[in-house]
């Protein structure tokens, strides 16, 4: 055997080695597992900050908040509430400015995370 063929018989080995190294073989799973705790992470992080917003609401910003995102329009949650439609309006003023919310669309996810909607995946409170 020449100088060349070890050369390369040592190459060839070094590369299986190599592959067979367990760090190299379980990276793509730590990788996984790592991705899953940060978005984890980010959703508890997320919730936290939902749940925080929603404990500034009134409990009557609460409960136009309930009714809003089942689609009710102004008029009929007042008629549900026994209030004017005009105090309807400025609880989901607030509601929406506490919350943080730009439409009734970002609110909705809020809610189902809280567990508010009949949503099958929101967590039951």
């Amino acid at each position: 055997m020449d100088r060349n063929e070890e050369m390369n018989i040592g190459q060839w080995v070094d590369e299986r080695l190599d592959t067979l190294n367990p760090e190299r073989m379980c990276q793509p799973d730590v990788q996984r597992g790592l991705a899953r705790s940060e978005q984890s992470r980010g959703e508890r992080a997320e919730r936290a900050a939902i749940e925080r917003r929603f404990a500034t609401l009134t409990s009557r910003e609460r409960d136009v908040l309930r009714l809003v995102v089942t689609g009710l329009l102004n008029k009929q949650i007042a008629g549900e509430l026994g209030i004017a439609e005009k105090t309807v309006k400025i609880h989901r003023g607030q509601v929406m400015q506490k919350m943080e919310a730009g439409s009734v669309a970002e609110l909705v996810p809020m809610a189902q995370k809280l567990g508010l909607t009949g949503s099958p995946s929101a967590p039951a409170h």
